[in-house]
């Protein structure tokens, strides 16, 4: 992911394992914001948080925009499955930067939000540590 030029990438996973043949997933247009945390749910559609982008967006596995899920609040930074189905999406947003006006217009910046989704989120695989 490039957050600056608002790029996402998506590459193979080779031999070894290694990244091979990266190409652009999703390039955002500059009023859409900067994507930010990613993560996969278990259909392999991909969810973004937009940083200055005030919302989460999930798109399909071709980079077709599903949904757009609006935050109140400019800059939201990380998104994550939980709850017992992995059927809650919680996104976390940020206050850094954020002059006295601009938290007045979003005061729940900083917060943690959530909702409820049909699709469950992707486990993460068990890792042991040696």
């Amino acid at each position: 992911m490039d957050s600056a030029e608002r790029i996402i990438w998506r590459y193979r996973i080779g031999p070894g394992p290694a990244l091979e043949a990266g190409e652009v997933f999703i390039r955002l247009g500059e009023d859409e914001g900067h994507p930010d945390g990613v993560v996969l749910d278990s259909d392999g559609c991909l969810w973004v948080a937009l940083w200055d982008g005030w919302a989460v967006r999930q798109y399909s596995p071709d980079g077709q925009l599903l949904q757009h899920v609006p935050i109140s609040c400019a800059r939201v930074t990380k998104v994550a499955f939980g709850g017992p189905e992995l059927r809650t999406v919680f996104v976390t947003s940020a206050r850094i930067g954020l002059g006295d006006a601009e938290l007045a217009e979003q005061p729940l910046a900083g917060s943690l939000f959530s909702f409820e989704v049909d699709i469950a989120g992707r486990p993460c695989p068990l890792v042991q540590l040696a």
